[in-house]
């Protein structure tokens, strides 16, 4: 895997800084029957539209119909852009129009930093409008380009354009975070937003911005993988995105989150600088390979029963899920908690009869199959990373 990797990485570097490529090295890989794992693993990672850009600059020829689908991925990526670009300015456009102050999120920010914007790629249109609003500006955007609206979850309002594009209209930045202090940073995020001119739109300030992407990474990251995708996003936001440092550290650290951030400035280093790698990061990358984009249910499983105390005190957790998860399961007790009780056996009966019995039976055999020595290998890395303490820290705040 290392071998793939380090192929991987270095096309990724190419495309992104012009690094030199040992092209002959990498011709003979494209030749090998190595080429379908770098495939699947840059799919993985969602990074196969940059390995697919090599392919001609390069004249890299292999599997036919492994190279036919990096090359296919590269298209995509410059498609799916422009689609996502085409949708943000018509919405931006419409709540200028209409007065809805909104705050672009995500990727449409993040994508800026790149050399060029496909490079980064996304699945959907994060937006942020006030809560209050966001109910019209759903409205709005059925009414005004026929979108087709989805559920109301306890973020967002999924919608979807009719060339396909999926929008996630949200209406708050909290969220089920480990570290409570998050969402207080978090909640008051249009006291500090900056206005376009005389628009409606607004922009986190960059500090806010990086702040919100190291816990969105953290919260992927505790929930099973977060894909090398975000660790490149970090790099650019660490390289070019100005910053008052101090600021941001002092966010970081006030939420639990400042040792977390720097191990993870580093490892994006390592994959795209070279810098010197050691144990905890050899585990940390070992993670995060495994875990794809979007991270999988054995990684959490493991990460999470060790920072719940091991194996009983994790399944001790899953039976009886704390105040702070369920409430953004069941909205309503969040004004009256004192419902809590029952809503854990209504959450009973869901997984029962909701045809979830199987994947639950699942995940009480995997945290029962997790070894001695993975369960040492997590804790390790939790330690090193600054997130073993389980956000104690923060919900004292909380």
């Amino acid at each position: 895997m290392k071998n793939v990797l380090g192929v991987m990485l270095s096309l990724v570097r190419n495309r992104l800084f012009g690094d030199d490529v040992d092209v002959d090295s990498v011709r003979e890989f494209f030749g090998s029957e190595k080429l379908s794992r770098l495939y699947e693993l840059s799919k993985f990672h969602d990074l196969s539209h940059l390995i697919g850009a090599c392919i001609d600059p390069f004249m890299l020829t292999g599997n036919e119909e492994i190279i036919a689908k990096l090359k296919k991925a590269y298209f995509a990526a410059i498609y799916r852009y422009r689609g996502i670009e085409h949708e943000l300015r018509n919405i931006k456009a419409l709540f200028n129009g209409e007065g809805i102050a909104h705050i672009p999120l995500k990727g449409s920010i993040i994508r800026g930093y790149y050399p060029e914007p496909w490079m980064r790629t996304s699945c959907d249109v994060d937006i942020l409008v006030k809560e209050e609003e966001v109910d019209r500006a759903a409205d709005l955007l059925v009414e005004k380009f026929g979108y087709t609206k989805g559920e109301k979850a306890f973020h967002d309002i999924s919608l979807y354009a009719p060339g396909g594009v999926h929008i996630e209209l949200h209406f708050t930045l909290i969220g089920d975070y480990s570290y409570p202090r998050i969402n207080d940073l978090l909640s008051d995020v249009w006291e500090n937003a900056i206005r376009e001119g005389e628009s409606s739109t607004y922009y986190m300030s960059n500090e806010s911005f990086y702040f919100y992407h190291i816990a969105h990474m953290m919260k992927h990251f505790l929930s099973g993988g977060c894909g090398i995708r975000s660790f490149i996003d970090l790099y650019m936001l660490d390289t070019r995105l100005p910053l008052d440092r101090d600021k941001v550290d002092g966010l970081l650290c006030d939420a639990g989150l400042l040792e977390y951030a720097r191990k993870s400035s580093g490892m994006a280093r390592i994959w795209l600088k070279d810098e010197p790698s050691d144990e905890l990061y050899d585990t940390y990358e070992k993670y995060i390979i495994n875990g794809g984009v979007y991270g999988t249910k054995e990684s959490k499983i493991i990460i999470q029963r060790e920072r719940k105390g091991g194996k009983f005190r994790y399944l001790l957790r899953r039976i009886f899920l704390p105040y702070r998860s369920l409430k953004e399961l069941f909205p309503i007790l969040k004004k009256h908690k004192w419902l809590t009780p029952l809503f854990e056996v209504v959450r009973w009966f869901k997984l029962i009869f909701g045809g979830k019995i199987k994947s639950s039976y699942k995940e009480l055999r995997t945290n029962a199959a997790v070894t001695e020595k993975e369960a040492a290998s997590a804790a390790f890395m939790l330690k090193g990373l600054g997130l073993d303490g389980g956000g104690v820290n923060s919900e004292k705040n909380g």
